[in-house]
């Protein structure tokens, strides 16, 4: 099947990113991706998608390859819905999460083709119209910034769920209320932004006048084709493919539809189908409406990209770009409650697209069905699972060689840079109820880590590989890839980051570590239970004034409460991602409540201290004791909540 051509000027994204490379990027394949080549590709990955199939890692999945402007698979696989068959890959929606970030950065490449953007370099509040963002310590937020994710936003997930301030375009007030600070440089450190990229669509809806919906539809979906895009994730809609978790004994049962804010819908709101990917794989490639023309230079073009660890992985336009084995890979992938997707585009040629509704569960198999459980497959896994079939195994340094003197400078633990750290959430962020780490330790065999359980074998300057080829399906962002550490000025181990990476890892000191200072925070908590108790009976004793109990009352139950709030079962990630803030209030006002309890037995203690001090001597002392270390404890919880931005805080 050929892809359709129109004979309307479309700018695609595609001349900025697929030729924004220059030469020396990458290295010559030894393998080329003829035709034969991609049909042969394009009948194995359908054969595997079966087995993913057969295997419940998705309750569905649907499928693309294209090779210049030719469908080599078109394919929809499991249940759409209940009591219904396989998706229709040409009509049935699927959501395809942050891949909606692509369709923005060719929003804006329309708009500079057409000279309603003068230059990627230009700051973003020439066009920004409905309020202006800050300076970035003096310095003005360019659109180049937010297409590379180097503005330098703090990113968080709070309220993404929420739709309560109404249809897109939003107001200021609403987007105001979901910016993030910026808490790094610009240009420093990359850092992946959900809100980075939502200001790109309000910057299209205050340039043209339309909503970002309606730009997307008439100027890139009407003109590819592509009939059953959605560009809204507010509702749900009859088409839409139906994401089914499975139990480890066969059950299953739907996944809640979640919407997504209109404030972050140009970072994550479309639904499509797998014809719509197509279509719009095609053109990225060259095979769109005729009359395409590149958008700029290659010389310009390559400015655009934004170099990480390597000159080989950076950042065009919103895209991934990297290498395998010498082949170029320009990438998205996209996630969002129920729902994984993976579009690759290779050599220029061949264009990939996946995407796998629901899954859930614990790996199984057998019982009295013969049913098989595999855990789902990730974004990444879809990746590593990908380019491996087509292009063998990656290609590494060789293992082995320059070992390092001290291997132990690299064991620690690193915290993802991609979180909040101005408000409340970051509390849940710096005590390991939220977020990614990396835990990196030292294995049996000389010159080889463990990083979150998997060897990695040294393989040059500060950078280790995978020491196994297995494929990790529910991959993470550390797995299945070489990771780099970088050092300081002074040569020491500050951080890390995988080759194809959205944000770094930073080295986080022993006695900050997640695990310890929850355990600490623990043991603090009922310390202060137990000696509330007894520094309650003894003030009371010494005082003679029942009163003297409200203070430590207060905190005792303050302490409990906050104790409960941080074993109730989902709070985290879930809890904030959908805008629930029951959890995070109960830590909010249980922290200030010891603060409270601890204000107010200071009081009394000050107002009560002649009658303790002509009391007993055992209960003067006692008194004084547990007073002392009533308050040493209450000043210690003070500062780790303090420390945590969780007492004197408000929610974004």
């Amino acid at each position: 099947m050929h892809v359709r051509r129109r004979g309307l000027l479309v700018c695609w994204v595609a001349g900025v990113v697929l030729a924004c490379l220059n030469p020396s990027v990458t290295d010559a394949a030894e393998v080329t991706i003829d035709r034969d080549r991609a049909m042969e590709f394009a009948k194995r990955f359908d054969a595997r998608i079966e087995k993913w199939t057969v295997e419940h890692r998705a309750s569905a999945y649907q499928a693309a390859v294209v090779y210049n402007g030719d469908f080599l698979l078109l394919k929809g696989y499991g249940t759409v819905r209940e009591g219904e068959g396989a998706p229709d890959p040409e009509q049935d929606h699927v959501r395809i999460g942050s891949l909606t970030k692509t369709f923005t950065a060719t929003a804006i490449a329309k708009l500079l083709s057409d000279g309603r953007i003068s230059s990627v370099d230009e700051p973003v509040n020439h066009y920004l119209v409905r309020f202006k963002l800050p300076q970035n310590n003096g310095a003005e937020v360019r659109i180049r910034d937010l297409l590379s994710h180097t503005a330098g936003f703090e990113d968080y997930f709070w309220r993404l769920a929420d739709t309560s301030m109404g249809p897109s375009p939003v107001s200021k007030e609403a987007a105001l209320e979901q910016m993030p600070a910026m808490v790094r440089p610009i240009g420093k450190e990359r850092s992946y932004s959900n809100f980075g990229a939502s200001l790109l669509g309000m910057l299209i809806e205050d340039i043209t006048g339309q909503s970002y919906p309606e730009f997307l539809k008439n100027e890139v979906f009407k003109p590819l084709g592509m009939t059953s895009v959605v560009p809204n994730g507010e509702r749900e809609f009859p088409e839409l493919t139906t994401a089914f978790n499975f139990s480890a004994e066969g059950d299953f049962h739907p996944v809640d539809y979640v919407p997504i804010s209109p404030v972050i819908a140009p970072a994550g709101a479309v639904h499509a189908s797998a014809k719509d990917m197509a279509l719009f794989m095609s053109a990225l490639l060259g095979h769109g409406p005729e009359g395409f023309l590149p958008l700029l230079s290659r010389q310009r073009l390559s400015k655009i990209l934004h170099y990480s660890i390597s000159d080989k992985s950076g950042i065009a336009m919103q895209f991934f770009v990297s290498d395998w084995n010498g082949h170029r890979i320009v990438e998205h992938a996209g996630g969002w409650v129920g729902f994984e997707s993976q579009m690759l585009l290779i050599d220029d040629e061949l264009g990939v697209f996946l995407n796998g509704a629901g899954g859930g569960g614990q790996d199984s198999e057998g019982g009295e069905n013969g049913w098989i459980k595999r855990p789902p497959l990730s974004g990444l896994g879809m990746r590593e699972a990908i380019l491996t079939d087509l292009l063998g195994p990656r290609n590494t340094p060789q293992k082995g060689l320059n070992k390092p003197v001290n291997i132990s400078e690299y064991v620690g633990v690193y915290d993802d840079q991609r979180r909040t750290f101005s408000n409340a959430v970051a509390f849940l962020y710096n005590y390991g109820l939220m977020g990614m780490r990396v835990t990196v330790e030292l294995s049996d065999d000389d010159g080889v880590l463990l990083i979150n359980g998997n060897r990695y074998s040294y393989a040059g300057k500060d950078v280790f590989v995978r020491s196994e080829d297995r494929i990790i399906y529910n991959a993470t962002l550390v797995d299945n890839q070489p990771i780099h550490f970088f050092r300081n000025e002074n040569g020491s181990v500050i951080g890390l980051a995988p080759s194809l990476y959205i944000s770094e890892f930073r080295r986080i000191p022993d006695y900050l570590a997640p695990l310890t200072v929850r355990m600490l925070l623990d043991y603090g908590l009922w310390a202060l239970i137990g000696i509330s108790c007894i520094f309650a009976v003894l003030f009371v004793a010494a005082s003679g004034s029942f009163p003297t109990l409200i203070g430590p009352i207060i905190s005792s139950v303050s302490s409990w409460v906050f104790l409960r709030t941080l074993e109730e079962p989902g709070l985290g990630f879930g809890e904030v991602i959908f805008g629930n803030d029951d959890a995070l209030q109960g830590l909010i006002l249980a922290a200030n409540g010891m603060a409270a309890g601890g204000a107010v037995a200071l009081i009394f203690f000050v107002a009560n201290f002649a009658r303790i001090i002509s009391s007993n001597t055992a209960l003067r002392w006692g008194t004084m004791v547990t007073g002392v270390g009533f308050a040493m404890i209450t000043g210690a919880l003070m500062f780790v909540f303090l420390g945590g931005n969780l007492i004197g805080w408000l929610l974004p």
